[in-house]
């Protein structure tokens, strides 16, 4: 699916502890794409992600009061005031 791409990528990185760590990096190997192994433990190397991980978390996942049946009503009380 890389081809759906707008931009081909030049490498990915990934963290250490994945469930489909030899699927992925037998995919990258075939593809000839560089594979970044990240370090345990060292979020600020991935800091944007990591921070846009807390930001869902705050203000997505810990809302008890968005259980709603579909998306489309998900979408609604998303942007409910």
């Amino acid at each position: 699916m890389l081809w759906l791409l707008p931009v081909p990528p030049q490498s990915f990185q990934r963290y250490i502890g994945s469930e489909f760590m030899a699927e992925f990096e037998a995919a990258c190997a075939e593809l000839s794409i560089p594979l970044n192994v990240l370090p345990p433990s060292r979020p600020t190397y991935n800091g944007g992600v990591q921070r846009g991980n807390r930001t869902f978390k705050e203000e997505f996942y810990y809302r008890c009061d968005l259980l709603t049946v579909s998306i489309g009503a998900m979408r609604f009380e998303l942007y409910r005031p």
